[in-house]
């Protein structure tokens, strides 16, 4: 049984290709930016130790990519953004004079010319900690639907490849509260339930594009999550936000 249109109006369908990204395959080329300020300064050392970080999240992305079936080759190009002090988490305002355009999503699009690839997915990382976030809103003309992932400290493979995924659609698995436990059920071990881990589960491939046919068990994982829409998500993520700690 594969007949997936019982779940057309499921809040997370709504996002399927609809994300900075449409489908995680092909040549992807990464623009990581490096958000540096005097209070948060990448040195050398320390943007070569993100990268270690980095090449890992590549690596298991393309082995889980394999085990899908899915063609998939990840390059890296690395940008350094210099901002006032005291603006590391607050540089939205210099991005249009620091790409030279209006909108991220033309920076995107100037990007995938550049180098000739499918897509390519913008990832800003501030050297300090935080809670990381994959942006989810509209403010004004500057965003669409998750068109950036921001990296903040501690970070691990599995936090840079759950905020990448965003972009291409992947839905958070921890809140609302109660989803959690219910994915731990589904998918113990999903990147979509904690950064510490590393698997992409079907419901996650499913969104992202890696597949087309949903297990009896993923079937089971949506039909208990129809209940989910925008307005409980937004008032999840809300409170998800007030942990926030800078």
């Amino acid at each position: 049984m594969n007949d997936l249109s019982r779940f057309a109006n499921h809040y997370w369908f709504k996002y399927k290709r609809a994300g900075a990204c449409s489908e995680l395959r092909g040549r992807v080329c990464i623009q990581v930016v490096f958000v540096s300020s005097p209070n948060a300064p990448w040195s050398e050392r320390s943007q070569n130790d993100f990268w270690k970080i980095a090449f890992d999240a590549r690596e298991i992305l393309l082995s889980q990519a394999r085990h899908y079936g899915v063609p998939l080759e990840i390059d890296f190009r690395g940008l350094v953004m210099n901002v006032p002090a005291g603006q590391e988490h607050n540089f939205v305002p210099y991005l249009p004079s620091f790409f030279h355009r209006p909108t991220l999503a033309q920076a995107q699009d100037y990007y995938k010319d550049y180098y000739s690839c499918d897509e390519a997915p913008i990832i800003f990382v501030v050297n300090a900690d935080g809670r990381s976030y994959a942006q989810n809103d509209k403010r004004g003309d500057m965003w669409d639907y998750d068109e950036m992932s921001v990296l903040r400290r501690p970070f691990c493979p599995g936090l840079f490849m759950h905020e990448l995924l965003h972009q291409y659609g992947a839905q958070d698995y921890y809140f609302p509260a109660w989803l959690t436990n219910l994915a731990a059920q589904y998918a113990p071990t999903s990147v979509m339930l904690s950064g510490s881990y590393h698997d992409i589960d079907e419901v996650s491939a499913y969104l992202i594009g890696w597949t087309s046919r949903l297990s009896a068990r993923s079937q089971w994982f949506l039909e208990q999550t129809l209940c989910i829409t925008e307005e409980s998500h937004r008032r999840a993520l809300e409170e998800e936000w007030k942990k926030k700690v800078y």
